[in-house]
């Protein structure tokens, strides 16, 4: 190998340290670079405020905001934040703090969910299955199970509706964290100092979220007035799911409702199954060496409820109406605008009465029902010899129950009623709330409860060699059975014009058979209101 010459050593040596600085400057600027590589699109929550300014008339001006949260992106026209904020993520990709704001908004609504269904399916096992209380109990504990369940279902909620609120908060912080360590804009004013928005605000604590007023909304105020309205009407029951462990039954009727300036209110409704216990034969056609049971009179299960409400204290309160105004473009698509205005409730503590006659068919194997019968031995006489005809396990059978139960008991009734005019050019027309609201609690009586007879086909095989039966009706009314029992519910009646619906809810234990798991049922109710009035 060629050995340097010393000139060229001496020059490589002067020329060092400019060669060291001109690499330290390029690391440097590399380096700098790759701290300030980040998003240049800068985000903003806003709200998009609706003003409704409402006039009496007396000429008094009431004024209230709804608002739609918004996004906006460079300063653009703002839309619509979807749920799980997938909008947000495209401008997180190099925030990995803003995306971590985020993930646990995200979370948060999740576990939001799953706590809300989590503690309604709990609650609901718990009164089913009778889970801290032993089945043998005596009928008078049955309440405890009862507020078990009602304790865990209104836990669930709170913790969901407290987890949604964090939800939001933490999609807010995500928004405040971007702008805060990854936006950086192409062109800042060196005239101004940057002002430090994370001094200014507590830790964990989020920005301000700016409103934009978009436009106002004048409305006439015409009728406010809960405690001096009423509404009848007939109901279509669609669907009236009944889950009980003797019965499982969807059944579907009509009914009537009717109150009168909230001092008397009435229903009546009769429902009957076109889904009755599926998996239990009602008709027995039995064959060969087979011995079955079978009801003497099958009927579909069917229900008529009458029930009455009298107030016996009322009171008014102030709460926020939900108004439909109409629809509009937001983000780029049509949502309907709701309007949250501030009006009167009326409030009643009711006291109520009701007599219901219900006839199902229940099942005594899968429920563990033991039918009782004092019917003697059907004596069969062939060849000059008596042959005594003892029925087999009658618990395997089914048989119809009829019953009529009074309940009394105290509910808690809210009244929403409201009119207005809007005199808006894009929002015209009027719009109208009207809504009962029911939470009760009722004890439950059976004056009348009466297992009907069974039909027995005895088998003669082996006393004629052939296949032919002799039918016995088995009386099983020394069948141990309840007289009391309870339940608790809500319904929830809207109205709009001559049209509405209703939904609800119940849960409690039917007079019966002594089976108190199997006694427990639980009921959702979906109809549609039709021919109604409004009364005032």
């Amino acid at each position: 190998m060629r050995k340097p010459k010393s000139w060229q050593v001496a020059l490589l040596l002067l020329l060092s340290p400019i060669l060291s600085k001109a690499q330290t400057d390029s690391l440097a600027k590399a380096k700098a670079a790759m701290r300030k590589a980040g998003n240049t699109t800068k985000l903003e929550i806003l709200y998009e405020s609706v003003t409704h300014t409402s006039r009496s008339s007396s000429g008094y001006y009431r004024t209230y905001t709804v608002d739609h949260p918004m996004i906006s992106i460079d300063g653009k026209a703002a839309v619509e934040i979807d749920k799980r904020g997938d909008i947000l993520r495209r401008y997180y990709a190099k925030c990995y703090l803003a995306q971590a704001e985020l993930n646990k908004s995200n979370t948060y609504r999740k576990n939001a969910k799953l706590y809300m269904w989590g503690g309604f399916a709990a609650g609901t096992a718990i009164a089913f299955s009778g889970l801290f209380n032993n089945p043998g109990m005596d009928e008078g504990r049955f309440f405890s199970r009862f507020g078990i369940g009602a304790g865990v279902m209104v836990t669930g909620t709170v913790v969901a509706w407290i987890k949604y609120r964090k939800a939001t908060k933490h999609l807010h912080m995500s928004v405040d964290v971007y702008n805060d360590k990854c936006y950086f804009p192409l062109k800042t004013d060196t005239t101004q100092q940057p002002k430090d928005t994370t001094a200014a605000r507590k830790p964990g604590e989020t920005s301000p979220v700016k409103m934009v007023p978009k436009k106002k909304v004048l409305y006439d105020l015409l009728r406010n007035e809960p405690e001096n309205s009423g509404m009848s009407g007939f109901a279509l029951t669609l669907a009236n799911v009944d889950v009980n462990g003797l019965n499982t039954n969807i059944k579907g009727g009509v009914g009537f409702f009717y109150t009168h300036k909230n001092n008397i209110g009435l229903s009546v409704d009769y429902q009957v199954a076109y889904l009755d216990n599926p998996e239990v034969e009602k008709n027995v056609t039995p064959f060969d060496w087979q011995e079955t049971a079978a009801p003497t009179r099958y009927r579909r299960a069917n229900n008529l409820d009458i029930q009455t409400k009298f107030p016996v204290k009322s009171w008014t309160v102030e709460r926020k109406y939900g108004v439909g105004l109409g629809s509009k473009r937001l983000g780029g698509r049509v949502a309907e605008v709701v309007g949250s205005l501030t009006g009167d409730v009326q409030k009643s503590v009711t006291l109520r009465l009701g007599y219901q006659i219900d006839n199902r068919l229940i099942y005594g194997s899968s429920t563990g029902i033991e039918f009782k019968t004092n019917t003697e031995p059907y004596i069969y006489h062939y060849g000059g010899e008596e042959y005594p005809l003892i029925p087999g396990n009658v618990n395997e059978q089914s048989a119809m129950m009829r019953s009529g139960i009074i309940s009394a008991g105290i509910g808690l009734s809210s009244y929403w009623d409201m009119k207005i005019q809007l005199l808006d050019n894009e929002f015209s027309g009027v719009r109208e709330v009207k809504r009962q609201n029911d939470l009760y609690l009722d004890a439950m009586y059976a004056q009348q409860l009466k297992l009907e007879d069974l039909v027995y086909y005895h088998s003669l095989l082996y006393v004629t060699d052939e296949g032919e039966h002799i039918p016995q009706r088995i009386n099983i009314s020394a069948t141990p059975l309840t007289k009391i029992g309870a339940r608790a519910g809500y319904r929830s009646t809207r109205m709009k014009s001559h049209r509405g619906h209703r939904v609800g809810a119940e849960i409690g234990i039917r007079p019966g058979p002594k089976v108190v798991i199997d006694n427990v049922y639980f009921q959702l109710q979906a109809a549609l209101i039709f021919g109604g009035r409004i009364n005032h």
